[in-house]
């Protein structure tokens, strides 16, 4: 009985059934659906698939970020949809889930993180995508700091000599803004990097469940 798919459909079904758990895990590992510029998202999708082609060197690959995001957007699309059938309108009880998308699947199982993720706490998410810009945000300020300080301190001499206590009133209150603005970003780096901690801590709880 011949198939009403074509060879080339029937490859690419077989190529995605191939890639879809490594795509679901690498999502998980580099959350590009958190990224908050539609940039840096579109950088790790492309992350995601170059890791995808080089994990099948037999296969020559040449999957590109956006096939990636569809074909991921493609299951959970499918995952939310038998969810909700799932629910039926109840109320979600979260260790009775966990167990059951446990034992449906593997694919079903990353996508259920992957949706606790998502839902879990959106400023959680946001944070953690922003690490590095946090980290990259901080070295520029400080090194503006430095040079405004600088300038601050050349102008107070200028202005002590001058008698200016209005301006240098306000150059103070520039300089406690930059000292409250050092340490809110020193907050923001440390709730990133717990954040970090939970999201690896999450991954490995996954990795041995998925395992049992």
């Amino acid at each position: 009985m011949f198939s009403s798919k074509s060879f080339y459909q029937q490859e690419e079904e077989r190529k995605f059934n191939l890639i879809k758990l490594p795509l679901l895990q690498l999502t998980l590992e580099n959350l590009p659906f958190a990224e908050f510029t539609v940039e840096l998202e579109d950088d790790k999708w492309e992350t995601v698939a170059v890791r995808i082609n080089s994990l099948f060197p037999q296969e020559n690959l040449t999957y590109s970020g956006l096939y990636m995001k569809e074909k991921y957007e493609k299951l959970y699309k499918n995952f939310m949809g038998n969810y909700k059938a799932l629910l039926m309108g109840q109320s979600p009880i979260p260790i009775i889930l966990e167990n059951f998308f446990l034992q449906q699947s593997e694919e079903d199982y990353y996508l259920y993180n992957i949706f606790k993720l998502q839902h879990y706490n959106v400023q959680v998410i946001a944070k953690l995508a922003q690490d590095n810009f946090e980290e990259e945000a901080r070295r520029n300020f400080i090194k503006n700091k430095t040079l405004l300080s600088s300038k601050i301190y050349k102008n107070n001499e200028n202005y002590e000599k001058m008698g200016n206590t209005a301006l240098i009133s306000k150059i103070d209150y520039l300089q406690n803004e930059l000292d409250k603005k050092d340490r809110k970003i020193e907050q923001l780096i440390q709730e990133n990097k717990n954040l970090q901690i939970l999201a690896q801590n999450n991954l490995q709880d996954l990795d041995v469940n998925s395992k049992k």
